[in-house]
């Protein structure tokens, strides 16, 4: 366990790049300047009238007390993130309540961890204790529309802990986050805030720092907590790759190839075509760059088989060997004895997946990862980039919400006339309960609910609908008016099947290519079934 938990926190470390930090005194060189020394009673210093002509801003020990207590030494806290290969900006609050808020907002969409003070003097009495947490709540507001995000807030600050975490319970209550008792943080999802002490603060010794050495390998460790798994780290690990090639990438595509861009689009029949065509050729590199061995080690027999041990390390240790051994195994026969509980060598395949299955996961851990397998987008996704195209692979929903697979070659789902338009083949889908005797093709996101869908497969089922093409010469979803509680717009396609007589689809999702082109030859097969009469003896 300790040698799988090692390797998440060495992805992480790879991983991060950037933390922000927004304090009030930031570019202080020192909150108390000689004047404010003098002040003090027992500085030495003659306390006659003119001796203190200048002091005003401190008047006892208690107060300065209070203002040590939120200093920062930017110098030590960039340098021992510096240390680990993180740059740490750090950055002073604006003394204007709304240009320091979005300035907050703002850079919370770059950096990888905000570490953020709570208490900020420079600003009124209305803001000094309420701005931060306001911030935050604008931050996960814009993650929630957006879709979600892998998001750590560190609330770095010298305030007493209780009370800055009970704000922020009550502030973010409606948005779903709750705090574990005993604990110094709070969880919702995909992302975490934690409280940290500064270390000249007033915050109990468990969140205190003693020194700013301390606080990096905190910060990832709070990190490394949200990601650990096989699945998260493998993502975390391909988007690292990314990040470190990005330069070498950029370079590759360099502008003295513009000349063959621009020659590729003007010879091919269909201009926009070269659009589709520049993206693949990044795509196919940027696939290149993630064969890289070090994105796929969390799926190693080494690492999935500790992973086993973790998950199982209630059981016998006969049965973490058995699940070890499975997963470790190069041969089906192997790991069809290895799963079961028994040992039994006559344990049909069958029976051995579905021990797989309900053992690892559940019904909505099949759901999550079908969609995940076999959905590019859906009419549920909140970052659709693009306007939905009718073609192969597109998953469209009539009235009576019966839903219908395009199975229109790509190559004949372009160059589409206005006027003329072109009739789109549609193989139904059938709607269908998850069962582990008969398990579905795959889960389909439509808006809030997620319906498990079997693809019909015979030919005489094929459904035929003439649609329009757009200027660019495809076929366009156009936008609706967004629908009750739904901010985002819908898209429909029109079809009119004679004149005078339209029906409307709505978009629902699209396939990824490879499972719908799969779809497309297996009906392409039934077409090619021969019949033939024969001897039935011998048939």
């Amino acid at each position: 366990m300790e040698a799988l938990k090692e390797f998440y926190k060495s992805r992480t470390e790879q991983f991060l790049k950037t933390v922000v930090c927004f304090d009030d005194q930031a570019y202080e060189d020192s909150l108390l300047g000689p004047n404010m020394v003098a002040s003090l009673p027992g500085s030495g210093f003659d306390d006659s009238e003119d001796s203190f002509s200048d002091i005003s801003e401190v008047e006892d020990t208690a107060e300065l007390t209070d203002i040590q207590s939120h200093s920062l030494n930017a110098q030590e806290l960039t340098g021992s993130f510096a240390a680990k290969g993180i740059q740490c900006s750090v950055i002073k609050t604006s003394d204007e309540p709304l240009d320091a808020k979005r300035q907050i907002v703002t850079m919370s969409m770059a950096a990888d961890i905000m570490l953020l003070d709570w208490q900020l003097e420079n600003l009124s009495d209305e803001y000094k204790t309420t701005l931060i947490g306001d911030a935050i709540v604008e931050i996960l507001r814009n993650d929630q529309e957006g879709g979600g995000r892998l998001r750590l807030i560190v609330i770095f600050s010298g305030e007493k802990e209780e009370g800055v975490l009970s704000t922020l319970t009550q502030k973010l209550s409606d948005l779903h986050f709750s705090r574990t008792p005993g604990s110094y943080e709070l969880k919702h999802g995909s992302t975490k805030i934690v409280f940290i002490g500064k270390p000249e603060g007033v915050s109990c010794s468990e969140v205190k720092l003693t020194s700013y050495d301390q606080l990096p390998e905190i910060v990832i460790g709070h990190f490394t907590n949200l990601i650990e798994g096989i699945l998260p780290i493998t993502a975390v690990s391909a988007i690292s790759t990314l990040r470190e090639k990005t330069h070498h990438l950029l370079a590759k595509f360099g502008s003295d190839l513009d000349g063959s861009v621009v020659a590729h689009k003007c010879l091919i029949p269909d201009p926009n075509d070269a659009e589709t065509y520049i993206t693949n050729l990044i795509s196919d590199e940027i696939s290149v760059l993630l064969s890289n061995p070090t994105v796929s080690e969390a799926l190693s027999p080494n690492r999935v088989g500790q992973w086993l041990d973790d998950k199982f390390s209630s059981e016998s240790e006969r049965q973490h060997k058995l699940w070890s051994k499975a997963a470790t195994s190069q041969y089906h026969s192997d790991k069809t004895v290895l799963i079961n509980q028994n040992s039994d060598p006559v344990i049909k395949v069958k029976q051995a997946r579905r021990t797989v299955l309900e053992t690892l996961c559940d019904v909505e851990n099949h759901a999550e990862m079908s969609m995940l397998t076999k959905i590019q987008c859906s009419n549920s996704s909140k970052i659709l980039q693009s306007i939905p195209k009718l073609s192969l692979g597109t998953i469209i929903a009539t009235n009576d919400n019966r839903y219908l697979l395009c199975i229109q070659p790509l190559c004949d789902s372009v160059r589409i006339s206005p006027t003329e338009g072109r009739a789109f083949p549609f193989i139904p889908l059938r709607q269908v309960g998850f069962n582990m005797n008969n398990i579905p093709d795959f889960c389909l996101p439509d808006q809030a609910e997620k319906v498990w869908c079997k693809v019909g497969k015979n030919p005489m089922d094929i459904l035929m609908y003439p649609f329009k093409g757009s200027s660019h010469g495809t076929v366009e979803g156009k936008e609706s008016k967004p629908t009750g509680e739904s901010s985002r717009a819908n898209y429909f396609f029109e079809s009119e099947i004679e004149e005078g007589k339209t029906l409307f689809f709505r978009w629902v999702a699209n396939l990824k290519l490879p499972f719908a082109q799969r779809v497309s030859s297996k009906i392409a097969e039934r077409l090619h079934t021969p019949g033939v009469d024969d001897y039935e003896l011998l048939r």
